[in-house]
């Protein structure tokens, strides 16, 4: 019989030791789900993402298994928070925290919900920290600005100190109201405070060109368990060009649980030419709603005399705040040979962008019709809408309506063809 030597026998316990810590962590580990993440400029802004500019982003979340392209579909089931747990938002990378926030005595207020912190379900399909019937989530937050202020805490209100009793079944959890219950959540916006953008009130700002800015989403039960985590990264540019955002700004109905004009479902053949919601009106009397898209000029880069590079703070009505001009005068102008594909013409000669629809085969009737009106750049709004309406085919499937800016964004807004739906 073979014997072994001392060393060889620390070697194997060691090894065994090692063995079972590996399986006791991917064992305590197995119960946490995934979240998979996506980071976007905020659709409300151009420079959201954009180098050394106030940081304005939106978390794009979906949960493990569910593909990306159906992530944002009202059918699918996003995020919920259980009751009496936590959701913790985390930046780190090269994001860079506001100052002010960490003084012995801030002179800026805590970071606050609906202000720098949004719940969405979707462009202006917000899940509110209130306790509206239908748009009220009933969340609040809590965020130490002396002692870690890159870490922002949401956490249900209905939980053990508070009694909900029309939590949902199916999809149990701390946010209240019917637009939570029925869809969860599937957006974090972090923003500056919209009441009064300025230095004071903007939590973070975007890191230098090239580097790199990562969030990490974690989500605890009401006993600290970690349940689901999640991370994703941005790479912070010098510019990005004109952009292009998808928008629900005309139709948005806080008293319908959805109100989206990405992911409408119509019946074959279905003109989608609808701008906005009938006064007195609910989000289904004014649909089918054309594609809604919000246009901005190129912000350019940031001003390197502005702080973080600079001693300048932005202040109300600074640059880089909303409201941000728009792209005015714009048509769509269908190809005379494919009536998939249109152009993005700019005062009737200058194409600033193309306009195409992609979805079942050739020959089923789907169409881009244009745009009656051209684009309104005004003082008094925060970029431009585009409306775009069209035909969908007669074969059911999904059509996507994708615009793309010369040298900028891209946007697709996604139809869904049911010969069940009629409106």
């Amino acid at each position: 019989m073979k014997l072994h030597s001392p060393k060889t026998k620390r070697s194997c316990f060691s090894l065994l030791l090692l063995a079972s810590v590996v399986f006791v962590s991917s064992h305590a580990m197995a119960g946490v789900k995934r979240i998979h993440m996506q980071i976007i400029s905020a659709p409300v802004v151009p420079n959201g993402i954009t180098a050394y500019e106030p940081a304005e982003f939106n978390v794009l979340l979906r949960r493990s298994g569910v593909p990306a392209h159906k992530a944002m579909d009202p059918k699918v089931f996003g995020l919920q928070i259980p009751a009496g747990g936590r959701m913790e938002v985390e930046l780190d990378g090269s994001f860079i925290a506001n100052p002010d926030f960490s003084e012995p005595e801030p002179a800026v207020p805590l970071f606050k919900p609906a202000r720098n912190i949004i719940l969405t379900t979707g462009p202006q399909n917000p899940v509110k920290p209130n306790t509206e019937m239908v748009s009220g989530g009933f969340w609040g937050v809590s965020f130490d600005q002396a002692a870690n202020p890159y870490l922002v805490t949401v956490f249900p209100r209905c939980g053990d100190a508070v009694t909900c009793n029309n939590l949902d079944a199916k999809h149990p959890g701390g946010l209240n109201g019917e637009r939570a219950r029925a869809l969860g959540f599937k957006v974090i916006h972090v923003r500056p405070n919209d009441k009064g953008q300025k230095h004071e009130t903007t939590p973070f700002y975007n890191g230098p060109a090239g580097s790199v800015g990562i969030i990490y989403v974690r989500i605890y039960d009401a006993d600290s368990a970690l349940v689901a985590r999640g991370s994703a990264s941005v790479v912070f540019r010098a510019q990005v060009g004109a952009q292009v955002h998808l928008t629900n700004a005309a139709a948005r109905d806080d008293d319908s649980v959805v109100s989206l004009t990405n992911f409408q479902r119509v019946a074959p053949g279905t003109v989608l030419d609808g701008t906005a919601i009938p006064s007195g009106g609910s989000f289904d009397g004014g649909a089918p709603y054309a594609p809604q898209f919000l246009l901005f000029e190129n912000f350019g880069k940031h001003d390197a005399d502005q702080y973080p590079t600079g001693d300048v703070k932005p202040g109300p009505g600074d640059d880089s705040y909303i409201k941000f001009p728009g792209i005015g005068g714009v048509t769509v102008v269908p190809s005379p040979h494919n009536p998939r594909f249109a152009r993005l013409v700019q005062d009737g000669h200058k194409t600033i962008g193309w306009v195409t629809m992609m979805g079942t085969g050739k020959g089923t009737g789907a169409a881009i019709l244009g745009n009656s009106e051209p684009t309104e750049a005004s003082d008094d709004a925060n970029g431009s809408l585009l409306f775009i309406p069209v035909k969908v085919g007669r074969v059911p499937g999904k059509y996507r309506v994708i615009v793309n800016l010369k040298g900028g964004g891209k946007a697709v807004n996604t139809i869904v063809v049911d010969r069940r739906r009629y409106w």
